[in-house]
């Protein structure tokens, strides 16, 4: 039987050294992570195979539960002096108060978790309509990941009206925090500038801000690392990557076959809830959506299909000029550098992708990849940026959303993917 060591800080916390060597000591592992938010537990690493060590921290008050776990999993533990205190060495996610709701501000400042995200999301929501009561905003959740959690969107637009529909989602990549933050402040600018002749007039809206929460919850508490979700998927080896598992030359790759690969494609196409949500949407709304935006972090890019192969898209010409107009405005207003490119050769082919599967499969005109921040910055961006990052996401997706309305009522593109005007 293994040892686990443990040792008490001078700072009342607990700190684990575990290696794990077996399937009952695993088992203690999968547990010890589902209680997390009892224990108040920080874990350094994730582990994927046996013979693996892992460190976890437990404030002094949780002895007795943490105690209990060991017994329950027959873990034997000795003490040991001078053991180095575990420290968090990412971004601490933020719980909010129940005032800051009312100051919507609070995601140019901090991140969120997962229920106050949606907390932040319905309560925006329930703003928006005592405010504007025309307006037809509704909370819906789409379905439920494999951990239990809820994944919602946001709809927004004019009762009565049926207006052409843009689709934007953010979070399928869980180490992309501040995309979240930069979809809800997509949702909050929108009811903002309701009564201003804004595009709400001519548009509707449907946001899903956290398209991706287990792999979010698992990034802000075990490995900030983390892209893919949560599901098992082999012994030892968890997730999907929800940006290759669209039905879209989803055959292609040789990395992506391997289930502990994080860039991990599934058994099958839409094999997972997250992607099967955006499906279900981008059909819903088929005829009526003209524009899809996923948003990710990082680079300051905005991309465009296809991205399984590096020829341009028939309709390369319009793709682009919708990118460029994000990229002029950003530059205009702020002096910030975005690029626009196919991400076949702008970024790296990859099969698999939501904006691929939106242009080449469901007819949808334009599609595009929303890259957020500074590569310099990493996928997690320093909260003192976040005000910066979240205005830029809104003047560029702004601009790109007027720009292809613009092209779409001159009809300029056509459904058999010519590059002529109809």
């Amino acid at each position: 039987m293994s040892q686990y060591q443990l040792s008490c800080s001078h700072q009342a916390e607990l700190t684990y050294k575990v290696t794990i060597q077996n399937k009952q000591e695993f088992r203690f592992y999968e547990d010890l992570k589902r209680r997390s938010d009892d224990y108040d537990v920080i874990i350094d690493r994730p582990i994927r195979k046996f013979n693996e060590t892992f460190v976890f921290r437990s404030k002094d008050c949780m002895i007795p539960k943490v105690v209990d776990l060991l017994k329950r999993h027959q873990i034997s533990l000795y003490k040991i002096e001078n053991s180095p205190k575990l420290q968090r060495n990412w971004i601490p996610v933020t719980r909010l108060s129940k005032q800051n709701y009312f100051s919507f501000d609070v995601i140019n400042t901090q991140y969120l978790n997962n229920e106050d995200i949606n907390k932040y999301g319905y309560t925006l929501a329930e703003k928006i309509i005592s405010m504007y009561p025309r307006l037809d905003v509704r909370y819906t959740t789409e379905g439920y990941t494999y951990e239990g959690l809820p994944i919602n969107s946001i709809s927004i637009g004019y009762k009565g009206k049926q207006n052409p529909v843009v689709v934007i989602d953010a979070g399928i990549h869980a180490r992309e925090w501040h995309s979240r933050n930069v979809a809800l402040n997509i949702l909050y600018q929108l009811g903002k500038e309701a009564d201003l002749g804004g595009l709400l007039n001519n548009i509707s809206f449907i946001i899903i801000p956290n398209l991706n929460p287990d792999g979010y919850r698992y990034s802000c508490h075990y490995d900030k690392d983390w892209r893919k979700n949560r599901r098992p998927v082999y012994y030892g080896c968890y997730g999907v990557d929800g940006n290759r598992n669209y039905d879209i030359e989803w055959s292609l790759g040789e990395q992506e076959k391997n289930p502990c690969e994080p860039i991990y494609k599934g058994l099958e196409p839409f094999s997972e809830v997250e992607t099967q949500i955006v499906r279900n949407i981008l059909t819903k709304y088929q005829d009526q959506c003209f524009l899809y935006i996923s948003i990710h972090t990082f680079g300051n890019k905005i991309i465009y299909p296809p991205g399984y192969s590096t020829q341009p898209h028939p309709r390369k010409r319009y793709l682009h000029r919708v990118a460029t107009a994000g990229v002029k405005a950003v530059r205009a207003r702020t002096g910030t550098r975005f690029s626009a490119d196919q991400s076949g050769t702008g970024l790296y082919v990859a099969a698999g992708g939501s904006d691929d599967y939106a242009m080449d499969v469901l007819g949808i005109p334009f599609a595009y990849t929303f890259e957020s921040g500074l590569e310099e910055l990493g996928f997690i961006v320093p909260p003192k940026y976040l005000k910066k990052t979240n205005l830029e996401g809104w003047i560029a997706i702004k601009a790109m959303i007027k720009e292809a309305y613009y092209l779409r009522n001159l009809r300029y593109y056509v459904s058999s993917g010519e590059d002529d005007e109809a």
